[in-house]
């Protein structure tokens, strides 16, 4: 999959964002996880921030997404 954070963040109609070093980009979703670039693959991965765990962005993900659905990944047990 050919995404990047600028792409993905104009097909969601958001913004990317920068954390106060402006060195790690992201786009937020609801729910405590983001979407983040790897910074050495360069693949996007879906975080979940209440957790600290993360997964490549899979085309599953994007379905939920879009579809406004709730990820149902990396959930607390």
């Amino acid at each position: 999959m050919c995404l990047t954070l600028e792409s993905l963040g104009f097909l969601l109609e958001t913004d990317v964002q920068t954390d106060c070093t402006g060195t790690f980009r992201y786009i937020a979703l609801e729910n405590d996880h983001i979407i983040s670039e790897n910074p050495i693959t360069k693949k996007l991965e879906v975080n979940n921030l209440q957790v600290y765990e993360w997964e490549s962005l899979s085309l599953k993900h994007l379905k939920g997404i879009f579809h406004g659905e709730p990820l149902g990944i990396l959930q607390e047990e």
